[in-house]
């Protein structure tokens, strides 16, 4: 069987470490090493600014129920883009309290309370893990 792009997968198996015998379920894979992907993996759309805290490390605290549903752990990177000033900044997940959404640290100067967000996290994935069924975890409020 032929590798979608560059020929023999048998011999694609064969570079990444797997079992020749499986070559149906490889994925493509460049001639320099893996193809990867930086997808949008959760979503949480309209969630609006309760607290902001600079004398605060850093990051931003959000309910921790949201979190737990939008599949976003603590301490992972989100973007966070602010819908009523355009304004949009990197920071980390923390867990918080029912309906809290505190944006901490230096990026509090950039919100106002009642602020609308939306909060992006992304994951880094294989070529071969889209297929079409793959959608990212959206939540809106």
């Amino acid at each position: 069987m032929d590798s979608p792009i560059y020929g023999d997968s048998r011999l694609t198996a064969r570079m990444v470490g797997c079992d020749p015998a499986d070559v149906g379920s490889i994925p493509a894979y460049h001639p320099k090493g893996a193809i990867m992907r930086i997808m949008l993996k959760s979503k949480i759309h309209g969630i609006k600014v309760t607290d902001a805290n600079e004398h605060y490390d850093g990051s931003i605290t959000i309910d921790s129920n949201l979190l737990q549903r939008a599949e976003i752990l603590e301490y992972e990177q989100v973007h966070v883009l602010d819908v009523t000033n355009g304004k949009r900044f990197v920071t980390y997940a923390i867990a918080g309290e029912k309906d809290e959404c505190c944006v901490n640290g230096a990026a509090a100067q950039l919100v106002e309370f009642g602020d609308e967000l939306i909060i992006l996290a992304y994951g880094i994935y294989d070529y071969g893990f889209f297929d079409g069924s793959n959608r990212p975890k959206i939540i809106k409020i």
